[in-house]
């Protein structure tokens, strides 16, 4: 299998790189939805008050 395969090479390394590249990509999509409008941004308060 492939993640065998990985895991073989890069060893006990491939977790945490994949966890800080997973965390990178999500953040970076975050941001990105942000700037597009789709999320709320700082300072901004939806409440209906």
């Amino acid at each position: 299998m492939v993640v065998d395969t990985l895991v073989e090479t890069f060893g006990p390394f491939l977790i945490p790189a994949t966890v800080f590249v997973v965390g990178v990509v999500g953040y970076g999509i975050l941001i990105a939805l942000t700037r597009y409008g789709l999320l709320p941004g700082r300072g901004h308060d939806d409440r209906n008050d």
